[in-house]
């Protein structure tokens, strides 16, 4: 799903003073299907008036329905925000709209899509996504896949995670991509500079690795060596869960 190409305005691009490069890596682990999914839409693939957009879904599901789940979240979240930059006159502070609208419509496709085939009922996803503007990145989220953002040697968590424990001390997800027809979405936006980085990661990362861990890995200078890195430390250290990260570097 890397590099799908949408429209774009060269004009309003030209305004854009900052640039946005990103890498992904993803691992199965010891499950027989890899569940997880990510986009990356950067450079000439991004999004009209924005500097990219990357995401990543952790799918739910058995039978392999979770894999159907998270890759539908992300291509009509992806298609829908993409359509809706390319409108005339938007500007980059509708870009949380666009978010929230773009994930709502995601949620009602995987919804749907369970009512009219009935293998897939039960079925959903996390989904965890951002967009570049010259200042901004705008975060949104649904489940417990996380955004971190990187500055100066430190990690920052952006998103929570939305889970809850059982009586027996484990944790499920409380909300999901596909579980309800409405789901109410709200964005964040965080102020971004030159030399930041952001990571948006599934949850087989962050059970796997601690924060220390990840930041001292997501220091190294090639993002795509970094990327390579997370997912193979966290498939030694765990192993047992799909694993996927995107790391999106910052400069001028």
């Amino acid at each position: 799903m890397d590099g799908m190409a949408y429209g774009g305005a060269a004009a309003r691009r030209r305004e854009n003073r900052m640039k946005v490069a990103a890498s992904a890596a993803s691992e199965i682990g010891s499950r027989t299907i890899n569940e997880d999914s990510f986009i990356i839409l950067t450079g000439e693939a991004s999004p009209c008036g924005t500097l990219g957009l990357i995401a990543v879904a952790d799918g739910i599901g058995g039978h392999g329905t979770g894999a159907v789940a998270s890759q539908l979240a992300l291509k009509s979240f992806a298609d829908v925000f993409a359509a809706g930059c390319s409108v005339s006159g938007r500007t980059p502070s509708e870009v949380p709209h666009l978010l929230r609208f773009a994930l709502q419509k995601a949620n009602a496709a995987v919804f749907r899509a369970q009512d009219e085939e009935e293998v897939l009922r039960g079925m959903g996803s996390t989904c965890t996504a951002a967009v570049f503007t010259n200042e901004f990145v705008h975060v949104v989220s649904v489940g417990d896949s996380r955004a971190y953002l990187m500055r100066d040697g430190r990690l920052t968590r952006l998103t929570h995670d939305e889970w809850r424990k059982l009586q027996d001390g484990t944790t499920v997800v409380d909300r999901a991509i596909g579980w309800q027809p409405i789901l109410p979405i709200e964005p964040s936006s965080f102020a971004i500079r030159s030399g930041d980085r952001v990571l948006l990661c599934t949850d087989g990362l962050t059970d796997a690795l601690h924060e220390e861990r990840i930041a001292s890995i997501m220091k190294y200078e090639d993002i795509r060596e970094a990327c390579s890195l997370l997912v193979a430390n966290a498939s030694l250290q765990h192993g047992a869960d799909n694993v996927t990260v995107v790391i999106a570097d910052i400069s001028e």
